[in-house]
């Protein structure tokens, strides 16, 4: 079973060739980049965030897995739905979804294959092509989160952290939390608590983080599997996090007066 491509040609260009030139114009190749456990990127249209996404998986060692985590903006699909395609379509290509990799997260708490939460949900599909670009042999694993409690954040990514530890380093993915930041606020306000939530990522707080978009109603929609995602992260060793970019809508509308805000983040 194959999952097509939703938004190609919307959020991203819909040919190979036009695609890969905007990747290209992204990211940078051949710079060598360090091994990571996750990334924090955004998931808007290439024109908005794609400078910002490409920054980060150009800091970043891609492996040849890589499991995607982002929120639900469908309402469709189960709370923890894993995407039980076997091919993920892109422009640039099919991309196939490790088994084994797909097989370890549908054994997380709360975890079901449900392929309904996937139909038209963007926020995976625009990291494939990033990590077509950068990895030839890519594998994935992909998951759409819906809103959980801090405590079920907590169990679902210390599970997954215990999980990837009995892997052997080379067939550990990279984690990719997809998320976009503060939605439609003034460029100076959304920026302020933006930040605010960015220094628990670079602390490598994910509770901190979670309560601080919870409180302050940070409308950061990726909150839940950038709380997963942190706290694998911290069950696998993590000791630093790098704020790569952060930026907002405004750099391409020209609008600073209803921006979204988008943040680039790589964790060691």
């Amino acid at each position: 079973m194959d999952r097509q491509a939703a938004v190609a040609g919307r959020f991203y260009a819909g040919t190979r060739d036009s695609l890969w030139a905007d990747l290209e114009s992204y990211c940078m190749r051949g710079v060598k980049a360090p091994p990571a456990l996750a990334v924090v990127v955004p998931h808007a249209g290439y024109v908005y965030s794609g400078e910002t996404a490409g920054k980060v998986y150009s800091r970043a060692q891609i492996p040849r897995r890589a499991a995607i985590f982002g929120p639900n903006h469908t309402g469709v699909g189960d709370p923890f739905a894993v995407s039980p395609a076997e091919r993920w379509l892109t422009p640039l290509g099919p991309v196939p979804l490790s088994s084994s990799l797909t097989s370890l997260l549908s054994a997380l708490p709360g975890a079901t294959r449900d392929a309904r939460a996937h139909l038209r949900e963007h926020c995976l599909e625009v990291q494939v092509p990033f990590l077509q670009y950068f990895q030839p042999e890519l594998e994935i694993a992909a998951v759409v989160v819906s809103r959980h409690s801090l405590e079920a954040c907590r169990r679902i990514g210390e599970a997954l952290g215990d999980a990837l530890l009995e892997l052997d380093e080379e067939d550990r993915p990279l984690l990719v939390a997809s998320t976009d930041m503060t939605h439609f606020l003034d460029e100076a306000s959304a920026r302020a608590q933006d930040l605010d939530a960015i220094e628990h990522i670079l602390a490598l707080e994910p509770a901190g983080l979670y309560d601080t978009v919870m409180s302050r109603d940070i409308s950061m929609c990726g909150v839940m599997p950038t709380t997963i995602v942190l706290f694998a992260a911290a069950r696998m060793g993590a000791t630093r996090a790098e704020l790569v970019e952060y930026t907002s809508s405004a750099r391409a509308s020209g609008d600073s007066s209803r921006v979204v805000g988008y943040a680039g983040l790589v964790v060691h």
